[in-house]
């Protein structure tokens, strides 16, 4: 379900997202282009968030499969879109798994309610510098905690609907591939952050543009080298990987 990878796959994984870019900038700028506009949906009108929560599923998925495609030398267009809802049944499990993701995040804004006193998030809305440490501190690890939970959920999601595991073992194995590999995950995530972060400055903020496709795409690289597995649903890659383990499906770079 999940393997063990050297710390220096964290370079790779850039690296590898960087190529598949290159190949076809058009398609993954426009997937990240529509991812964006999904998680942006709740300013226009907060009815929107459980809409802006599936559509966002939705497409992180599609990118799972043209990421999943690419690296297999397989043709990929916005059509990968469909291939979320080639299984009828993954129409239902993306629901569950949203349900899922916005009970998480309710629990962390009540959490967030309960632990921060009414006057603290007054003076953070209105003058955060006049905050003290000590009462930014609580809010900080309920920070941590929520981004934590939604990278597990970030490994879950291909787990669940593109290798058909159940929600509950697709979680556990996010975990547990995750506490394994914490030291290439946070190389990687360092990296990036330096790296993405300096190129979108020198670039004025332009650089953004190509930054968020790279992000996406060496994310779901990572998950695809350190949970390797066969992607229940596609035909055409069924077919191809007939007789494989799972091991003999993992993404090794050159």
């Amino acid at each position: 379900m999940y393997r063990k990878v050297p710390v220096s796959q964290a370079t790779q994984w850039i690296r590898q997202s960087w190529v598949l870019f290159k190949d076809s900038p058009g398609l993954w700028i426009g997937l990240s282009s529509l991812l964006i506009t999904a998680n942006l949906l709740p300013i226009i009108h907060q009815a929107f968030g459980v809409a802006s929560v599936l559509l966002s599923t939705v497409i992180m998925c599609g990118i799972y499969f043209a990421v999943y495609f690419r690296i297999r030398g397989l043709p990929v267009s916005f059509n990968v879109l469909k291939f979320v809802f080639e299984k009828r049944e993954n129409t239902r499990k993306i629901f569950l798994f949203c349900t899922v993701s916005i009970l998480i995040d309710l629990f962390f804004m009540m959490l967030q309610l309960q632990v921060i006193p009414e006057r603290v998030m007054e003076k953070l809305l209105t003058d955060h510098l006049s905050v003290s440490m000590a009462e930014k501190l609580p809010l900080f690890w309920i920070i941590i905690g929520s981004w934590a939970v939604k990278f597990i959920l970030m490994f879950a999601l291909p787990l669940y609907i593109l290798q058909n595991q159940s929600l509950k073992n697709a979680i556990y194995f996010s975990c547990c591939a995750i506490l394994t590999n914490t030291l290439p995950i946070l190389t990687y995530t360092l990296l990036l952050s330096i790296v993405g972060g300096a190129f979108v400055v020198l670039t004025l903020g332009a650089g953004f543009v190509l930054f968020m496709p790279v992000a996406l795409i060496s994310g779901c690289i990572s998950f695809f080298d350190i949970c390797p597995g066969k992607v229940s649903g596609v035909n055409q890659h069924n077919k191809d990987d007939e007789g494989k383990s799972d091991s003999d499906n993992a993404i090794f770079l050159p």
